[in-house]
């Protein structure tokens, strides 16, 4: 249920889920890493969303790293986790980013998830993620590994909560693109903050660690 699909790359589908009352930045389930990420990195933005878009594309790449170790990767397995009443919620948390600002705060957004029972240690280490990209001054493997350590000590309804909301924030990132790129003069593309490869997809979860 949306495992390995994207956002429609022809023009006229993209025109059709980007009408007014698009919800399949809803969609239940997973919608492939690195197609959504290649997609996001071409969207024009602020420097501050532009960031941010690729941290959060970090985050749902490793998030379904995870999801895949431990066997979480259907439409069922998935609302076992995250059941509708809960799903529902998250819909409403993600709807609050206003892409009409310069810096929508997405990672800030991330904190409001401690009203569905995100863990106070959780939010704390997934926090600090934008400390890291500025030490490395974008999102390259210090955001990866630190994202990737603090995902080894969440527990796994943490990790899909995690992935589901930040999936439905990329996606209505991509539906709102024109406005992203109308928020400043010059706008980059998203992929410009990425700092050197993608080094979250250098290690599996197979090798243990922390689990619960």
């Amino acid at each position: 249920s949306g495992l390995g699909e994207g956002i429609p790359r022809d023009s006229k589908a993209a025109d059709r889920v980007a009408a007014e009352d698009d919800k399949s930045w809803r969609r239940e389930g997973m919608v492939d890493a690195a197609v959504l990420r290649s997609q996001i990195s071409d969207v024009c933005a602020s420097p501050d969303c532009g960031l941010q878009l690729m941290i959060l594309c970090t985050i749902h790449g490793l998030c379904e790293e995870f999801m895949m170790y431990k066997g979480v990767t259907t439409s069922s397995g998935i609302a076992q986790q995250v059941p509708s009443g809960k799903r529902d919620g998250l819909a409403d948390l993600a709807k609050r980013p206003n892409f009409k600002k310069k810096n929508p705060n997405l990672i800030l957004a991330i904190g409001n998830l401690r009203s569905l029972g995100f863990k106070e240690s959780s939010h704390q280490y997934i926090s600090q993620v934008s400390r890291m990209a500025s030490a490395e001054d974008g999102c390259g493997s210090r955001v990866a590994n630190w994202v990737r350590t603090s995902l080894g000590s969440f527990s796994t309804t943490d990790v899909v909560l995690l992935h589901q909301f930040v999936q439905m924030l990329l996606l209505r990132a991509f539906l709102a693109r024109d406005k992203l790129a109308n928020v400043v003069n010059e706008p980059k593309s998203a992929g410009t903050y990425t700092v050197g490869t993608n080094a979250e997809t250098d290690s599996t979860y197979g090798g243990g660690g922390k689990k619960k």
